[in-house]
């Protein structure tokens, strides 16, 4: 969801055109890297035992930062607060990586080993993702038909984090 307007520029409250392309995927860069240390410094506190959350507001926070990320990428929250943002997510996105490690039963050798493996996983997936979705989005916001793609994805994926949040286990 942070994705879709990242081939845009907030400006006025509203999304334009970036001035430069090589300026937009500087930010891309920034954006994916916050949310990684963000994901990743929970990630492991959680995976140690250093913090305990219970699931439910855990994914109930997930859901949300989704529903920001929807309305967000509709109409700009922030102007250039999306480092931000995506580092807060991450935080929380990492608490449900640790929770998939700690179902494990690990001791602490192969706690470490998979904590790294698992985080390194994620992290070349996640650039896999930007790296086969940017090209893509640079060329469609090019395009008359962009608006109205991008917002009907983020009401979908909208949608779909409400539903999240009203169905997630009490």
């Amino acid at each position: 969801m942070l994705l879709i307007p990242a081939s845009l520029t907030a400006a006025g409250g509203r999304w334009r055109a970036p001035p430069s392309a090589r300026r937009r995927m500087v930010h891309v860069v920034h954006v994916v890297t916050a949310f990684a240390l963000g994901h990743s410094l929970t990630l492991a506190l959680a995976a140690t035992g250093v913090i305990d959350l219970p699931t439910r507001p855990v994914e109930t926070l997930i859901a949300l930062s989704i529903a920001v990320s929807a309305v967000h990428a509709i109409r700009p929250l922030v102007a250039r607060g999306e480092v931000l943002i995506a580092a807060g997510f991450g935080l929380v996105h990492g608490l449900t990586f640790a929770s998939l490690i700690s179902d494990l039963g690990l001791d602490h050798g192969s706690l470490l080993t998979t904590l790294l493996g698992f985080n390194l996983g994620i992290e070349l997936t996640q650039l896999l993702v930007v790296a086969l979705m940017m090209p893509s989005l640079i060329v469609l916001a090019r395009t008359s038909f962009y608006a109205a793609s991008r917002i009907g994805v983020a009401l979908l994926g909208l949608m779909f984090s409400v539903s999240w949040m009203l169905d997630a286990p009490r």
